[in-house]
């Protein structure tokens, strides 16, 4: 949910920027966007390396 919507903010900031919009308000678009990407992005490799991990202990019970 949170690298869609750092996803979105983002495509919002690049279509903004070419009108008056993105004028006004890029830059505080823009540092808002920076703030929550990292923690989004650290989220979405937790829960890649949780569900590596499931599969790596099933398999291993299984062969066991």
């Amino acid at each position: 949910m949170e690298l869609a919507q750092v996803s979105r903010l983002a495509e919002c900031a690049r279509k903004e920027n070419v009108g008056m919009a993105g004028v006004e308000f890029g830059t505080e678009i823009f540092e808002e966007q920076q703030t929550p990407q990292p923690k989004a992005h650290r989220a979405a490799q937790a829960r890649m390396m949780r569900r590596r991990r499931r599969r790596v202990r099933v398999r291993r019970h299984r062969a066991s």
